[in-house]
């Protein structure tokens, strides 16, 4: 048997041991402990959040990695109502309604509904026991919904009513979590498909564009304060492939970012969250914007 032949079947061994032997989670009641904000314990039948962030320090990195200030944008901010009900013991669903402002050097601020997001998780795999090689598996499946105006939408208003980028979107995504007492281990794997639609050039003018695929890949590392809180390392990358205009095919865009997030108990079930997101030093962005992100959450669980 070759290694590789090995290790697939080690891999696969592991996983369906997983399956055949997982029992339900009980986590810490307070609500300071989840791995996600919207992600639901196994005593945790309702879980709602209200934040706000603000985007800030725009920058461009082209293909090269190399990095220049965007001029005409201030910042751009965010206000978000998300919720997450549990269907049943091991499919929870969410909606997140966010609100957003852009605001711009030489232009008037513009607010606006963005595009919400609906989803549902099902929980593959829970363990019962905090130090265990078994991780807790979680599978979703989400659908953004392009309500707000975006540059595709028409050429002819001010870039601050922009506050899409125009297309549905369907995610599944995988998150694998690994306990080992008050550190927890986490990966994701998320697919980004986005629908084929007409760009508006004019009034008179339209054009196809189809977009690329995108492939959003997250590790993150947290350590919980038990009753109190907790604190989060995370290092993404966002990989976006060509999107094609008629016969013209754009640069593939690639992100690095880097977050840290601390998360306190203010209540019972109540947790207040801030966390900041930049660029990722030493990793290479290329051909796409980036901006500083400072956020700040309050999360109620039920």
């Amino acid at each position: 048997m070759s290694v590789v032949k090995f290790f697939r079947l080690l891999f696969c061994s592991y996983f369906v041991a997983c399956f055949v032997w997982a029992p339900n989670v009980f986590s810490c009641p307070c609500g300071c402990g989840s791995v996600t904000p919207l992600n639901l314990s196994h005593s945790e039948k309702m879980k709602y959040q209200i934040g706000y962030s603000r985007e800030f320090s725009p920058k461009f990195f082209d293909s090269e990695g190399k990095s220049e200030k965007i001029e005409n944008v201030n910042s751009i901010e965010t206000y978000r109502v998300a919720f997450a009900l549990r269907l049943s013991n091991r499919l929870v669903s969410s909606l997140s309604l966010p609100l957003k402002k852009n605001n711009f050097k030489d232009l008037a601020s513009h607010q606006s509904i963005a595009d919400p997001t609906l989803s549902l998780t099902w929980n593959f795999l829970n363990p019962n026991y905090v130090d265990s090689l078994l991780p807790q598996l979680d599978f979703k499946l989400a659908v953004k919904a392009p309500l707000a105006l975006s540059r595709h939408d028409s050429s002819l208003v001010e870039e601050t009513h922009y506050h899409s980028n125009g297309f549905w979107e369907v995610s599944p995504a995988a998150q694998a979590w690994f306990y080992f007492g008050q550190v927890t281990l986490g990966s994701s794997y998320e697919f980004i498909w986005r629908n084929t639609r007409q760009k508006a050039l004019n009034d008179r003018e339209n054009t196809t564009i189809h977009p690329g695929f995108v492939h959003r890949m997250n590790v993150s590392l947290l350590y919980s304060f038990v009753g109190t809180g907790q604190i989060t390392a995370a290092l993404q990358r966002e990989y976006e492939s060509k999107d094609r205009i008629e016969d013209v095919y754009t640069l593939d865009k690639v992100r690095y970012e880097a977050s840290l997030a601390g998360s306190l108990k203010v209540g019972l079930k109540k947790t207040l969250t801030l966390s900041y997101s930049q660029n990722a030093p030493f990793l290479t962005s290329q051909n796409t914007p980036f901006y500083k992100t400072l956020s700040l959450a309050y999360i109620q669980s039920i």
